[in-house]
Parts: structure tokens; C-alpha cells; sequence
């Protein structure tokens, strides 16, 4: 999503090969996603909607580094561990310090009104000393010193050998000034147990949570109508869901909007592109560890998903490469 500072961080995410979760060949009754899918066939409310300027504003401690231009994250792993802001010419000079290296990888972020840039961790091609203990927590690297560091902790996530991933996804409301991160650290291979945490971002404090959902992706969006969704890619199936924002956090019941042609993709990515539009990224996803090995992204696909207002529907097409 491009924002001031626009997004070049797509994870390298292929299959690595092995399976990490456990698969209990004596489970008996419907899958979680089929038990998922009955609870939550409900009408979409959904009315048109648009792309919003976003509030995130550049980070202050560019001015001192005398950054003038445009500059991106870059959460890759290719330039240097951790993360490296992008600039100049092509994007060929980058900005990285060794102390940015001290949480290990990093699979997505955010930014605030004040120019912090939120960082969620991602297990990386192997499991190290501190692996497990990074995934629990959401770190920030602060606007003004460029020190990074433990923004908070979320106890009850848990990544281990057979779930190596804790945060997955996060999302920043403006409005309200919170943070949407979901957790997938607890889930099975055939059961979901991932939340999804509505934190205020002053207080530090969870507000509201959303339990038995696995989300590798989140974003906001606010219909014509002035109701606002929170929009989840999932990463048990091949569907996006939303759940409506409330004044109090999220509504419990999600709504299925619609599925990706290819059964095995997971959304990874969703941004609005234009009126009514959606570009959605998706990848394969197993809760397995990540290869950095594959750089051509033949693991990854693309999809346009337009809305009709009118009929309440998307109607999903696959961008070619």
C-alpha cells in the first residue's frame, strides 16, 4: 500500500518443504474452516467505499540523516537483517543500522500520526535462539531516535516448534488511534485458535480481542455510509473476511466477502486500490517456515477484487504476471 512511505516489503514466503504443525489423523467432524464457514454465512453489509489518505506521517529522524526523498521500507532481508529504509535513485541507497538487527526479521509493519513505524516479527528460513520469544511482541522503531525497541509484549502468544509464528498482521486506525494484531502462534493444522487484539495505542492496553481466527493480513476500509470494517485474509482457507469496528472494538460475528480462485493461496496483503477495488497478494501458506532462497515469486499471486454495491459481491480476477 503506498503511503508517504510506500510499501516494497513483500515477504519471501514459499513452502519450505516441511511441515511444522502436527496433523491428528483421528480428528473426527468438519475441518475448522468448515465450522468457520457455517457460523459466519451472514449478508454483507458492506456499501461502496474508496482509498483514504492515510495519516501516517515520515519518520523525524530522516531529517537528521538529511533524507529528503521518498524513502521504503524494506522488510526483505536481501539489503540486511531486520529492516532497512530504501532511498535515492531508484531506491539503490539504503539506511540501516546493526542495532535494527537485534529482533531478528520482521514481516510486516504500520506507521502512526507521529511517524513510528510498528514492526510485527516473522520466523526466518530457521528457528535460532530467540526465535520463539521474538514472536510475541510488536516493536516499534520510535520517529524521533530511531531506536528500536519493545513497543509491547503480548503474553499469552506462545510460537514453538510445531508453530513457529506469534503476531502475523497488524493494522492502524486513525481515527480512533488503535492498533487491529492478530496471533496465530496457538493454532493447529486443523484447528484455529489465532485472536485478534483491538489495542489502544496510548495506553498500551487490549481493549478487545476476537478469538478462533487465524489472519495472515488486515486492513481498514469505511464505506460511503461512514461504517468502518476491519478486512482479514485468512490463513486457514482462501477467503477475506471482515469484522465491523465498533465503538467498543470489533463486532464478534465476521462476514465472508469473497474467495481467491486458487484454493491453495492465502491473502497476505490487501489494499485498496481505487474505488470499489481491492489488489489482494496472496501466498502458500502451511504454517511452515519461510525460505529466503526464492526470489522470483512464483509462490505468490495477485488479484483485483471489485465490489458491486448494488449486488453486494466481489467479483475477483487474477493479474498476470
Amino acid at each position: 500500500m503506498k503511503k508517504l512511505l510506500p510499501i516494497i516489503s513483500l515477504l519471501l514466503v514459499v513452502l519450505a518443504g516441511v511441515y511444522v504443525v502436527n496433523l491428528d489423523s483421528e480428528q473426527k467432524g468438519d475441518s475448522v474452516v468448515e465450522k468457520a464457514n457455517k457460523k459466519i454465512e451472514k449478508n454483507i453489509k458492506l456499501a461502496s467505499f474508496d482509498k483514504r489518505k492515510s495519516c501516517a506521517k515520515r519518520p523525524k529522524f530522516l531529517k537528521s540523516f538529511k533524507i529528503k526523498s521518498a524513502v521504503m521500507i524494506d522488510l526483505s532481508q536481501r539489503s540486511a537483517k531486520g529492516v532497512s529504509l530504501l532511498f535515492g535513485k531508484d531506491f539503490r541507497k539504503f539506511l540501516h543500522s546493526p542495532k535494527w538487527e537485534r529482533f531478528g526479521y520482521f514481516g510486516t509493519y504500520t506507521l502512526d500520526i507521529d511517524g513510528n513505524i510498528y514492526l510485527v516479527p516473522m520466523p526466518f528460513v530457521s528457528i535460532e535462539k530467540d526465535t520463539f520469544e521474538y514472536q510475541k511482541n510488536l516493536y516499534i522503531l520510535d520517529s524521533s531516535s530511531a531506536k528500536l525497541d519493545i513497543f509491547m509484549s503480548f503474553d499469552d502468544v506462545n510460537a514453538s516448534n510445531s508453530n513457529p509464528y506469534g503476531l502475523s498482521a497488524i493494522a492502524y486506525d486513525c481515527k480512533s488511534d488503535r492498533f487491529y494484531i492478530s496471533a496465530i502462534d496457538s493454532s493447529t493444522y486443523d484447528r484455529a485458535n489465532g485472536r485478534i487484539y483491538v489495542v489502544d495505542r496510548k495506553s498500551k492496553k487490549v481493549i478487545d480481542k476476537i478469538d478462533g481466527f487465524d489472519a495472515l493480513a488486515l486492513t481498514i476500509v469505511e464505506d460511503e455510509k461512514g461504517a468502518r470494517y476491519l478486512l482479514a485474509g485468512s490463513a486457514r482457507d482462501d477467503a477475506l473476511y471482515s469484522y465491523e469496528i465498533t465503538q467498543d472494538g470489533l463486532s464478534q460475528d465476521r462476514v465472508k466477502l469473497l474467495n481467491v480462485p486458487t484454493a491453495t493461496q492465502h491473502i497476505r496483503k490487501i489494499r485498496v486500490k481505487s474505488k470499489d477495488m481491492l489488489e489482494l497478494e496472496t501466498i502458500e501458506f502451511s504454517y511452515s517456515l519461510v525460505a529466503s532462497s526464492d526470489d522470483s515469486g512464483k509462490y505468490r499471486e495477485h488479484y483485483l477484487a471489485k465490489y458491486n454495491s448494488l449486488a453486494k459481491s466481489f467479483e475477483v480476477s487474477k493479474i498476470q504476471p
